[in-house]
């Protein structure tokens, strides 16, 4: 992981997303561009529908589970504070918000924020445009998974 400008400081939620509010979106922009960190040619992560797709994950999930993950999105925010950084995740520079989450994931909060971490990957990578960028086409697998069917006389 390395520090780089906040998702938040240079796109931003700017839309409503169904599910999230705009503080929670903002917190899970600055938290998956620290984790995930994406370089050129991938699209940071203001830039995909990982917001999206984070919001349409919550909004499928027990309502004990999206009322934990929102409540972690919020504690994520709140926690610099409370360890002497300052500011919310979402106010402290890059190299600030890199120091924060490597010291949570070094702590007893590992568990949670790697499963944050995983959410955060999830949501970024299933985007269209960076599965392409990986080599990765949907519509082609598809395609193939199809012609096979049709060929081999499978289901």
């Amino acid at each position: 992981m390395s520090a780089r400008p906040s998702a938040t400081a240079t796109a931003g939620p700017s839309a409503r997303v169904p599910g999230l509010g705009r503080r929670e979106a903002a917190i899970f922009l600055s938290f998956a561009d620290t984790v995930l960190a994406p370089r050129p040619p991938l699209p940071a992560v203001a830039d995909t529908d990982a917001l999206a797709a984070f919001a349409r994950f919550l909004g499928a999930s027990p309502g004990p589970n999206r009322i934990a993950l929102r409540a972690g999105l919020r504690a994520l925010d709140a926690g610099p504070r409370a360890l002497g950084f300052r500011r919310g995740l979402c106010a402290l520079a890059p190299e600030r918000r890199l120091a924060y989450v490597q010291r949570l994931q070094a702590g007893p909060l590992a568990g949670p924020v790697k499963a944050l971490v995983g959410l955060a990957a999830v949501s970024y990578y299933g985007d269209d445009r960076v599965m392409g960028l990986l080599g990765y086409d949907a519509d082609a697998r598809l395609a193939r998974a199809r012609e096979l069917r049709e060929r081999e006389g499978r289901w």
